[in-house]
């Protein structure tokens, strides 16, 4: 049976996020939107979940794998915008670590991948809006942004597509022997040690 639990992002109601843990504890599925796709959620410790997971994605079930992704904003935060979600991702990164070691001798793989600024939709909004604050056009929103991350070296943030592209490889049979790593995807932004 299907059961729409409707979650408004800004004001999320406890009892409809209860429901949804609820579904998750009886081994039920769970989809949920993100910014660019919908993704499908499970108990990853729950074996019948995982297959009926497996059996919704048409995924060879002798391949399993998770794939959070997390962001660069958790090292490089926004100080007047984006300290909770930076924070957040930042706890995503080191649970998807600690995760992937506890399941691997499992033959579950978790991966993460950490994309800098994409241009979707949300970003597109957030460029225009910040070109009209500053009197500008798009172009201008879109140097001022790059500027505020410290820089993009290849001049342009990332395509949803290409993120996309990179977690197609990471599920795919070439990277079957693929676990606890991070994969960033950010042209280059984030500093190296």
């Amino acid at each position: 049976m299907t059961d729409v639990i409707r979650v408004a992002p800004e004001a999320p109601d406890p009892t409809a996020l209860a429901r949804a843990a609820e579904c998750l504890r009886r081994g039920g599925l769970v989809a949920f939107p993100t910014e660019t796709v919908y993704g499908l959620g499970v108990n990853a410790l729950d074996r019948d979940a995982v297959r009926r997971l497996f059996a919704a994605k048409q995924r060879p079930p002798n391949d399993p794998l998770i794939v959070h992704v997390t962001s660069i904003q958790r090292l490089l935060p926004l100080p007047e915008a984006t300290i909770a979600y930076a924070a957040a991702k930042a706890a995503l990164s080191n649970y998807s670590k600690a995760l992937s070691k506890e399941v691997a001798p499992k033959g579950i793989r978790v991966l993460r991948v950490s994309p800098g600024w994409t241009e979707t939709e949300a970003a597109i909004g957030l460029v225009s809006k910040l070109a009209a604050e500053l009197g500008t056009d798009y172009e201008g929103g879109r140097q001022a942004l790059m500027k505020s991350l410290g820089g993009i070296p290849i001049g342009r943030p990332a395509k949803p597509r290409e993120v996309a592209d990179l977690i197609g490889f990471l599920v795919s049979p070439q990277a079957a022997s693929i676990t606890g790593a991070e994969y960033v995807i950010d042209g280059g932004t984030t500093p190296t040690a």
